[in-house]
Parts: structure tokens; sequence; C-alpha cells
């Protein structure tokens, strides 16, 4: 590969990294989740036979 060709194409490289660079950094933060404490949890309502959060309270 001649030398010219191997420092464009080095040249494109570092150019594709710096714009992932630029775009990660970009980015928002995240959001952190408010209910991360509190685990989603299902147990067995034997009323609607059925799973239900676990404060789920049967309307039938």
């Amino acid at each position: 590969m001649p030398a010219a060709t191997r420092l464009a194409f080095n040249e494109d490289r570092v150019a594709s990294y710096e714009s992932v660079r630029a775009r990660k950094a970009s980015k928002p933060e995240e959001v952190p989740n408010p209910h991360a404490d509190r685990p989603f949890l299902l147990t067995h309502c034997p009323t609607c036979d059925r799973l239900q959060p676990h404060d789920h309270t049967c309307q039938e």
C-alpha cells in the first residue's frame, strides 16, 4: 500500500473515531430509575388465579 494511501486511510480512521467520541460525549445523561430500589414482584392471586403485582388487591 503506498504511503499516501496509508496516510489517507489512517486519517479517515481517526476522523471516524473522533466523530464517535464526540457523539458519545454529546449524549444526554441517563435518568436514574426512581423504582430501582423496589423490584417488580409478581405473586399468584388465588382469587383471580393470575400473576399480579405484589400489592394487588382483587376487585372480584
